[in-house]
């Protein structure tokens, strides 16, 4: 227990609440635009799960009549017919979810989404679905000696056997140490990343899919679709990304990539001690025939 308190001591302090703190202000800040850019998209929004705890959410992002369309609640309920609370946002009977077809389905009963999305799926919804608060997730990847761990903010790592080949740091909070890849519109100046990390840069739109032999990532921004796909190799200890960009505007974009990684080549215990003393045996070569 002397240890399990200690621990606690060392990883809780006045820095980590603070990031915390912030992390949550951006969680709903990033709710809430998203919301607003699918309601100016002209789409429609249904809540989904128990008005009860779906209120909480509600109030404290400061969401109305305006942004969600309604609340729905199982059939036989009492607060059909209701508002949530502090708001106008009417209660409906969960039915309408099918017979109205909205474009988005927000799952305000966030900690069950796993086992509600394949229902409502199976049930005949065709829309789409946004988690308020997404539990983070990742997907490791190996073929017993190569590793890569993704997670779904497109942050993670790489390993050969006991060295580890990317820097990585443990963080719940920000989840921000990885291998990046930025995005810069030349004409607008505009920056994004293939993931949502580095940059948190808010995307029209942001999925993410785990397989057994893939990672896969798909955001939306101003008109350019970013596709990633990691995998690694089931012969030699490699990893392969691609990076795939579709241009959807009305006009010709130029589109700059920029990939990032810290380089480590040594056990993980060394670097986390004494990462500067790594960086000091780490060099690049271009080879000229292989064009890399």
């Amino acid at each position: 227990m002397s240890q399990l308190l200690d621990n606690e001591k060392r990883r809780i302090t006045e820095e980590t609440l603070t990031q915390f703190a912030r992390a949550v202000a951006q969680s709903k800040l990033d709710l809430l635009a998203l919301l607003r850019d699918i309601k100016v998209a002209g789409a429609r929004i249904y809540g989904i799960g128990a008005p009860s705890r779906a209120s909480t959410l509600i109030n404290y992002v400061g969401l109305d009549n305006g942004i969600l369309n309604c609340v729905l609640e199982i059939k036989g309920s009492y607060k059909i017919g209701k508002y949530i609370p502090g708001t106008i946002i009417p209660v409906a009977e969960e039915e309408r979810l099918f017979l109205d077809q909205p474009e988005y389905a927000l799952l305000l009963s966030w900690h069950i989404a796993d086992e509600l999305i394949p229902k409502l799926t199976s049930r005949g919804f065709k829309g789409r679905y946004i988690v308020p608060l997404p539990t983070p997730r990742v997907q490791l990847l190996s073929n017993g000696t190569y590793s890569v761990m993704v997670t779904t903010a497109g942050a993670g790592y790489s390993a050969c056997g006991p060295l580890a080949v990317t820097r990585w740091r443990e963080d719940v909070t920000r989840d921000h140490w990885g291998s990046f890849y930025y995005l810069r519109d030349v004409r607008s100046g505009a920056v994004w990343s293939a993931g949502f990390q580095p940059t948190a840069a808010q995307a029209g739109s942001y999925e993410v899919s785990f397989s057994e032999d893939k990672a896969e990532s798909w955001r939306q921004d101003a008109g350019i679709v970013t596709h990633t796909e990691i995998i690694v190799s089931p012969e030699d200890d490699a990893e392969v990304r691609r990076i795939s960009l579709t241009n959807q505007s009305s006009r010709t974009r130029e589109i700059e990539l920029t990939s990032y990684m810290e380089v480590v080549l040594a056990a993980q215990a060394a670097d986390v001690a004494h990462p500067a003393f790594s960086n000091l045996f780490v060099e690049t070569e271009f080879i000229a025939s292989e064009n890399s």
